[in-house]
C-alpha cells in the first residue's frame, strides 16, 4: 500500500488543505441514521450552552425504548486520498460510553458485486470512555489499519484481489450504543488533515447511490406475527442448500434458502438473480482459542451491503432450553452488527418457548414423527401447545421431515439394509398439519441435495414442488390469518358403504373407476346418505380479512409409518361464523370449483364430492380476488398436472418394485397385480387428459392412482405389523420400503437353533441387592411442582415386585400444565451383544394413571433405534405385552430405557433380552430357491408368547386387468 500511495502523495505534498467543521453556523449539517420503531430524535439544533470551542456545537436528545439500540452520527468530508499520515478528530460530549469514531474509505477501482456499487469499508478510531465529559476522537487511516481494512474486504467480497489504488476518505460516521432512557450527545470542532484530493474522474458525486449513507431497513418486516417482503405478506418455503442448482430450486417453488456460509457473495448474488432470498447462520464473536464471547466484553464486525439477499439470521434448530443465556448473548451481538438493516432471527428451539419467543422474532417448533408412533394428530396437538406456550402473537414455523433421522438411516447403512422411504404423502401430512396448528412458515428439512439418487428422491422433489405450489396460492391467507385454536371443525363422511362399494376409489370400484359410473351409483348419489362423524379427518379454520380458509385433513391412524387410501366421497363439513352472502369454493392449483352449502344447525354446512388427503376452501364472495384466484391457477394447472403425473409414475414403479419382492418372499397380496394394473390404466388416462390441456383431469386420475397404490402399500404392512404389539417392535416395519426385509428376518430366526439365555437377569425386579450390583440407572429431573421416584412395588404380573415409576404435584400445588423435562428415568445395565444377533426384548407394563403434561407420556426404548424407535404409551391400562424385535450390526452394549414424561403412574415387569443367533446362510433340505426356509420361517414368532401362527398366502394367478379385485376378509 505505502509504495502505491507515498509517490503521488509526495508529489502533491504542497497541495494539501485541512477540512474544518467548526459547528459554529445556525444550519445543521450532521445527517442521523437509526431505528425509527426502537430510537427517537427529541432534539437535533446548534446550541450556544453545550460548545467545547467557537460559539456553537450541534446537540442532540435522544430517546430509546430497547436494549442495544444504535444511532449513527454521519458527516460529509472533503474526500481526501488514504495517506498515512491522514486523522480525523472531534470533540464530543455524552451522558454514556462508547461512542466510536469511524471513516469510510471508497474503492473507486473496486466494485462490490452484491450491490454493483463501489467497494467500500470503515476504519474504526477510538472510542468515548469520559461520559460527561468532553473528549477528542481519532481516526487515522495508517498502514496498520488499511491493511485490516484490506483482509476485511477480501474475505467479505471472497475476492483475494481487490483494486485498492487511489482509495479515499468521504464520510466520518460516530457510532453510538444506547440503552432504555435518554440521553444527550454534543459534537463539536470536527478536523481532518492532511487532506490530499483524488482526481477529478475518480470521483463520485455526493448525491449518488454509491456515495450515499443508505442506513435504511430491510425489505422485511414483521408486525403482530405477519411478516412482509418488500410490501406483500410473505409466506416462507425454506430449505438447506446442498449444491444444487439454484434454478431447480426455484423451480421446486423455495422462496429462501439457507446458505452454508453468510460470506459466500457469489452465492447470494446468484439467489438474487434467481429471485430467491437466503437465510444464513451469523458470526459470534470468539477468542483466539474459539471461546465464545459475552455480549458484554466482545461484538461482531458489522454487516455490510454484500448481505443484503440475507432476509432472516438462523441460529439453527434443536436449540436446547438451557441455551437461551447463550442464545441471548449471541442475539444482542447480532443486533448490534445489524443495525443498518435490523433483520428478524429465527430459531428452532427445544423447549422453553416463552422465553424464547421474547428474544428470537421468528421461533422454530419442530418434532421428528414419521416412522414413530407419534401420530399427525398428535403432531398438531404438540404445535398448537408449544404456540399456547410461547404466546398468541408469536410468529412461529417448523421443518417438516423429507427423510429418515439420521440415526435410522445410520443403522440401516451400517447394517446394510434397504433404506427407509418418506412417502410423498406423508410430507403432505406434515405439512397441513403444522398449517392447522397455526405455523406461518414451512422449512423442508433435508441433509442431502435435492436431486439426489437415494430411493424415493425423485418423489420427495415432486411432492416439494407440488406442496410450494399449493401453499404459494394461499399464501394470503396462511401468511396473514389466524388460526381457531379452540376446536377444529368436525367432518362427516358416508357412515356404512354397502358391501358392493368396498374396496373402491373415492367411492367407485376399480371397474367403475375405469369404465365410468354405472346407473345404480348415478341413483344412490341423489339420495342424502346416513354420515358420521369421522374422528380421523378434522378441518382447521383460519380467518382473515381475505375470508375463511378451511383446511380439512384426514389424520389417518399409523399413516407415519404407511399412509393408507385416504379418500372418501361427499365428505361435509359445517363451518361457523361464515358470512350468509359468501359461496364456498374448492381451491386447488389446477382449479376454482363453486361447492354446495346450506345453512344447517351451528352454520354452514359445505360438501366436497371427492376427498384426498387434504382440501382447501376458502368462503368469499370478492369477485376480484376470484379473478386473481383463476388468473394464477391458470399458470400454475399444466405444471401441476405434469407433477401429479411424474410423481404417479414415480410412485408406481418403486412400489411394485418393492411389492414384487414381497410377493416373492410369499407374502404379498393376491390382487396387487389388479392394483397396480389399474393404477397403471389411470396414469396413461392422466397423461391423455393433459396432452389435450385438460389439466384438472389429469390431477384427478393421477391422485386415483395414487389411492390404488396406497390400498396396496397399507394392506402389505398391514399383514407385518399384524401379530406384532405395535408397528416399532420391528425395526423393519417402520416404513413401506423396508417390509421385504421384515419377512427375511423372520424367515433367518424361523432357521435359527435354540433361543439364547435371557440377558437381563435382574428384569424381575425381585432383588434391590442384585439390581444395584448391575447397574442400573436412576435419574430424575428437578421439575418445579412435581416429585417423582422410582422403585420396587408389591404390586407385580408375576412374582412379587415391579418397577413403579411415579411422578405426582407437590402437596398444595396444581399440577403444572406443561412438562419440558422428564421427572424420572431408569436405565437397564448394559448387556453385551454380538454382531448378527436378532434380540427379542420384552416385558409387562401396567398404566395405573394417565400420564398428562406431556404427550410423550412413558417412553419404552432401546439405545440401538433410540427414542425415534420408542413405544409410547399414555392412556390407562391393565398389564400389557410389549415386545421389540433388533437387528445387531454392531457388538456392544445395548441397554433398554423407560422414560416417564409426565404427571402419572406406570409399573414394570418382567424385562427380558433373548438372544437368537441365525445362521448367516440357509441350511438343510427345507431350504426353498429364494433362500426362504418356508417350514421354519415363523418358528420364531410360534415360540414368542403372544405371536399367533401365520401362513404365507399360497401363489395364485393374478386376475386379468380391468377385472374387479376379491373383497378381503
Amino acid at each position: 500500500m505505502l509504495l502505491i500511495l507515498s509517490e503521488p502523495a509526495a508529489g502533491v505534498r504542497a497541495q494539501t488543505t485541512e477540512f474544518v467543521e467548526s459547528y459554529d453556523g445556525r444550519q445543521n449539517s450532521l445527517a442521523v441514521y437509526h431505528d425509527r420503531t426502537r430510537v427517537r430524535v427529541l432534539t437535533h439544533a446548534r446550541r450556544s450552552d453545550v460548545r467545547h470551542g467557537g460559539t456553537r456545537a450541534e446537540y442532540f436528545r435522544v430517546q430509546s425504548s430497547q436494549r442495544d439500540g444504535l444511532i449513527h452520527f454521519v458527516q460529509k468530508l472533503k474526500p481526501a486520498r488514504v495517506i498515512d499520515e491522514l486523522k480525523a478528530t472531534v470533540w464530543l460530549r455524552a451522558r454514556r460510553n462508547g461512542t466510536v469514531l469511524l471513516l469510510r474509505v471508497v474503492f473507486p477501482n473496486q466494485i462490490d458485486p452484491s450491490t454493483g456499487a463501489l467497494a467500500s469499508a470503515y476504519v474504526r478510531g477510538t472510542r468515548y470512555t469520559a461520559a460527561g465529559k468532553w473528549q477528542q476522537l481519532e481516526c487515522t487511516t495508517r498502514d496498520k489499519q488499511i491493511q485490516s481494512v484490506i483482509r476485511q474486504l477480501r474475505d467479505r467480497l471472497n475476492n483475494p484481489r481487490i483494486d485498492i489504488r487511489d482509495s479515499y476518505v468521504d464520510l466520518a460516521v460516530l457510532t453510538a450504543p444506547l440503552q432504555p432512557g435518554t440521553v444527550d450527545f454534543s459534537i463539536d470542532d470536527l478536523r481532518l488533515k492532511p487532506v490530499v484530493a483524488p482526481p477529478e474522474d475518480l470521483r463520485i458525486d455526493p448525491s449518488s447511490a454509491a456515495n450515499r449513507v443508505t442506513i435504511t431497513g430491510p425489505p422485511v418486516t414483521l408486525r403482530l406475527s405477519r411478516l412482509q417482503v418488500e410490501g406483500r405478506p410473505f409466506f416462507p418455503r425454506m430449505t438447506a442448500y446442498h449444491g444444487e442448482s439454484l434454478q431447480r430450486l426455484k423451480q421446486a417453488g423455495f422462496n429462501v434458502i439457507w446458505v452454508p456460509n453468510y460470506k459466500d457473495t457469489k452465492l447470494l448474488t446468484d439467489l438474487r438473480q434467481h429471485h430467491l432470498w437466503a437465510a444464513a447462520t451469523p458470526p459470534r464473536a470468539v477468542s483466539e482459542s474459539g471461546r465464545v464471547l459475552d455480549a458484554r466484553h466482545a461484538s461482531v464486525i458489522p454487516f455490510s451491503r454484500q448481505t443484503v439477499p440475507i432476509l432472516f439470521w438462523n441460529l439453527g434448530t434443536d436449540i436446547p432450553a438451557d441455551a437461551r443465556s447463550e442464545v441471548g448473548d449471541w442475539i444482542r451481538q447480532i443486533h448490534g452488527a445489524d443495525h443498518k438493516f435490523d433483520r428478524p432471527i429465527m430459531a428452532d428451539v427445544v423447549g422453553a418457548e416463552r422465553i424464547f419467543s421474547r428474544r428470537v422474532d421468528l421461533l422454530g417448533i419442530s418434532r421428528n414423527v414419521l416412522n414413530t408412533v407419534f401420530g399427525f394428530q398428535d403432531l398438531r396437538n404438540w404445535m398448537l401447545d408449544k404456540r399456547k406456550r410461547a404466546g398468541a402473537w408469536s410468529f412461529t414455523w417448523t421443518w417438516v421431515q423429507t427423510e429418515p433421522t439420521p440415526r435410522l438411516a445410520e443403522q440401516r447403512r451400517s447394517g446394510g439394509q434397504t433404506p427407509i422411504v418418506i412417502e410423498p404423502e406423508q410430507i403432505r401430512l406434515l405439512v397441513y398439519s403444522s398449517l392447522a396448528a397455526g405455523c406461518r412458515g414451512i422449512g423442508f428439512r433435508k441433509r442431502s441435495p435435492l436431486d439426489g439418487n437415494a430411493p424415493g428422491s425423485r418423489e420427495r422433489e415432486l411432492i416439494l414442488s407440488q406442496l410450494n405450489l399449493e401453499l404459494a396460492l394461499l399464501e394470503p391467507w396462511l401468511a396473514t390469518g389466524r388460526v381457531e385454536t379452540d376446536g377444529q371443525a368436525p367432518v362427516r363422511v358416508p357412515a356404512r358403504p354397502s358391501r358392493k362399494n368396498r374396496g373402491r376409489v373415492n367411492g367407485g370400484s376399480q371397474r367403475s373407476v375405469l369404465g365410468g359410473l354405472n346407473t345404480r351409483r348415478r341413483r344412490q348419489k341423489r339420495r342424502t346418505p346416513t354420515t358420521r362423524i369421522s374422528p380421523e379427518i378434522e378441518a382447521a379454520i383460519i380467518r382473515s380479512s381475505r375470508g375463511i380458509l378451511l383446511l380439512p385433513i384426514w389424520y389417518q391412524r399409523n399413516a407415519q409409518f404407511v399412509p393408507g387410501q385416504m379418500a372418501a366421497n361427499d365428505v361435509a363439513i359445517v363451518v361457523s361464523g361464515v358470512d350468509e352472502s359468501s359461496p364456498a369454493w374448492e381451491i386447488t392449483t389446477t382449479s376454482l370449483k363453486n361447492l354446495n352449502r346450506r345453512r344447517v344447525p351451528g352454520g354452514i354446512e359445505v360438501r366436497l364430492p371427492k376427498f384426498d388427503q387434504t382440501a382447501a376452501v376458502i368462503f368469499t364472495s370478492d369477485q376480484k380476488l376470484l379473478q386473481e384466484l383463476r388468473a394464477r391457477i391458470a399458470r400454475t394447472a399444466k405444471q401441476s398436472a405434469q407433477l401429479s403425473i411424474a410423481l404417479t409414475r414415480a410412485k408406481i414403479a418403486r412400489v411394485a418394485e418393492v411389492d414384487a419382492q414381497i410377493r416373492k418372499l410369499g407374502f404379498g397380496q393376491p390382487d396387487a397385480e389388479q392394483l397396480l394394473s389399474s393404477a397403471r390404466a389411470l396414469l396413461g388416462q392422466a397423461e391423455y387428459a393433459a396432452r389435450g390441456a385438460r389439466y384438472d383431469l389429469a390431477f384427478e386420475k393421477s391422485a386415483g392412482a395414487l389411492q390404488l397404490v396406497r390400498i396396496l402399500q397399507r394392506a402389505d404392512w398391514d399383514r407385518a405389523v399384524r401379530r406384532l404389539s405395535a408397528a416399532v417392535s420391528s425395526p423393519h416395519t417402520l416404513c413401506f420400503q423396508t417390509l421385504p426385509d421384515h419377512w427375511r428376518m423372520i424367515a433367518q430366526v424361523g432357521r435359527s437353533g435354540k433361543q439364547g439365555k435371557n440377558l437381563l437377569r435382574s428384569g424381575d425386579f425381585e432383588d434391590i441387592d442384585t439390581m444395584v450390583g448391575e447397574g442400573w440407572q436412576h435419574r430424575q429431573n428437578d421439575v418445579p411442582g412435581v416429585r417423582a421416584t422410582a422403585e420396587l412395588y408389591p404390586t407385580a404380573q408375576q412374582g412379587r415386585y415391579s418397577l413403579r415409576l411415579v411422578a405426582v404435584p407437590d402437596v398444595g400445588t396444581d399440577p403444572p400444565s406443561h412438562i419440558d423435562q422428564p421427572p424420572v428415568t431408569v436405565v437397564t445395565p448394559p448387556v453385551t451383544v454380538r454382531s448378527g444377533q436378532i434380540l427379542h426384548i420384552s416385558g409387562w407394563v401396567r398404566v395405573v394413571s394417565p400420564i398428562r403434561g406431556n404427550l410423550n407420556g412413558l417412553m419404552l426404548y432401546d439405545n440401538l433405534l433410540g427414542s425415534d424407535a420408542a413405544l409410547r404409551l399414555h392412556k390407562r391400562s391393565e398389564w400389557q405385552r410389549f415386545q421389540l424385535i433388533r437387528t445387531v450390526h454392531r457388538s456392544g452394549p445395548l441397554t433398554l430405557t423407560a422414560q416417564l414424561s409426565g404427571i402419572g403412574e406406570v409399573q414394570l415387569d418382567d424385562l427380558r433380552i433373548v438372544p437368537y443367533n441365525p445362521p448367516v446362510r440357509p441350511r438343510g433340505p427345507k431350504a426353498t430357491a429364494n433362500g426362504r426356509d418356508s417350514s421354519g420361517a415363523f418358528g420364531f414368532l410360534n415360540r414368542i408368547p403372544g405371536f399367533r401362527r401365520s401362513q404365507p398366502e399360497p401363489n395364485r394367478k393374478p386376475p386379468p386387468a380391468g377385472s374387479t379385485p376379491p373383497r378381503r376378509k
